[in-house]
């Protein structure tokens, strides 16, 4: 139970799609584009993958690639946002995923 905790303080607040796209995001092109990095950090992943929590249906994922503008989404969104990445990538003559 203490690691819960411990997780829970760490991580609280900090662990949602949009929290992770601001937190994870950095210059990766020499024009400094803005991306985003696709591994969740541990605070997180400590909270997602405890032993006595089940929100692995909640957990953000992420879609895409970083260099081709992936973001995280919320796990209820994923379908859709990776359709629309598919099609946005498709259209600009990339190979989507």
């Amino acid at each position: 139970m203490r690691s819960l905790v411990n997780a829970l303080g760490q991580g609280s607040g900090r662990c949602g799609a949009s929290d992770l796209d601001r937190a994870l995001a950095y210059s990766c092109n020499q024009d400094e584009s803005r991306c985003i990095r696709n591994v969740m950090p541990n605070y997180c992943r400590a909270i997602y993958g405890h032993s006595y929590t089940d929100f692995t249906e909640y957990q953000p994922r992420y879609v895409g690639i970083p260099e081709r503008g992936g973001y995280w989404v919320e796990a209820k969104d994923y379908d859709r946002a990776l359709a629309d990445y598919n099609r946005a990538n498709q259209m600009r003559g990339l190979r989507g995923y």
